[in-house]
């Protein structure tokens, strides 16, 4: 039999031996590529927040032994027809990623307070996992977005810790030390929304109002009194008249820290300002930070949205 093979093959010109070896070599680096680019996209490489992502986390339950997470996430300047993604749970600790078993919802709440020439209606999710393959009551879970197609997976800074939801690392934050019944309820109410632990500046949101607490040390080596804060929005027409007439697409709503300053609050180390978040315009991102010439520091955040 092996010999019979043999006479065969030594038959066969060699042009075509060549051309069939040709083949086999570009289907299997065919296969190959397919697998290792299907492996990039189911695995992917954990990145920074992509400010162009915008996520919220609107609620937990568990429903008959399954984890259950509502939410809206979408890409600015994508229609929301493209928005094709993963929700995962990452456990730092392990190193393991969960990813969610997804429902696409439609949201036309969302589409309707971003309203612009993008339609972000088809933004919602119902993402779900069996409570089984977790540990909640002990462990730490980074929410993760990963678009289909896409080698990275983006950051969200929203947190499940220990059964609850929050807005920063648990195994980095370090709570404010201040006391007294409004500012402990700000903390304990409002939601985090922006946390620099190195000059000690925290962003919490109540309502329709962001506090700001300043540690006496960072306002002690700032060069103004002022806090930058610009506002991007994807509805530019509706800024202030005076913007629209110079072709800003954002707000400047800079503030004076004492003149938004709360008085008569006990905080020692620490000083506090409320500033009102603007309602006549959608918000996709403040941006924050110390300028002097040039930006000493700069960084986004976006407000909890709710919508009436």
């Amino acid at each position: 039999m092996k010999d019979n093979i043999k006479k065969v093959m030594e038959r066969v010109p060699k042009w075509v031996k060549a051309t069939v070896s040709s083949l086999v070599i570009i289907i299997l680096a065919v296969c190959i590529d397919s697998i290792v680019q299907s492996t990039i996209t189911r695995v992917g490489k954990i990145v920074g927040r992509d400010d162009t992502v915008i996520f919220q986390l609107d609620g937990m339950r568990t429903e008959k032994d399954r984890l259950v997470l509502d939410g809206w996430v979408f890409k600015l300047e994508v229609n929301s027809e493209e928005n094709d993604f993963d929700i995962i749970l990452y456990e730092s600790e392990s190193k393991k990623k969960h990813r969610l078993d997804v429902e696409e919802t439609i949201r036309n709440d969302v589409n309707n307070y971003f309203s612009c020439e993008y339609d972000y209606s088809k933004t919602g999710f119902r993402a779900e996992i069996d409570i089984d393959d977790l540990k909640l009551d002990t462990k730490n879970y980074e929410i993760l977005v990963q678009y289909k197609d896409e080698p990275e997976i983006s950051r969200t800074g929203v947190y499940l810790s220990k059964g609850e939801i929050k807005y920063y690392d648990p195994e980095q934050f370090v709570q404010p030390n201040v006391k007294g019944e409004w500012i402990e309820n700000v903390i304990n109410e409002g939601v985090l929304r922006l946390y620099r632990p190195n000059i000690e500046l925290y962003v919490y949101q109540l309502e329709d109002e962001l506090i700001w607490i300043f540690s006496d040390e960072y306002l002690s080596s700032k060069n103004s009194d002022y806090m930058e804060l610009q506002v991007a929005t994807t509805q530019p027409d509706k800024l202030p008249k005076h913007r629209v007439e110079m072709s800003f697409t954002s707000d400047n709503i800079r503030f004076s820290i004492t003149q938004n300053e709360i008085q008569g609050i006990e905080t020692e180390g620490y000083r506090i300002a409320v500033t009102e978040i603007p309602k006549q315009y959608s918000i996709v991102t403040f941006w924050c930070g110390d300028y002097s010439n040039k930006w000493e520091w700069v960084e986004y955040f976006r407000p909890w949205y709710h919508f009436d």
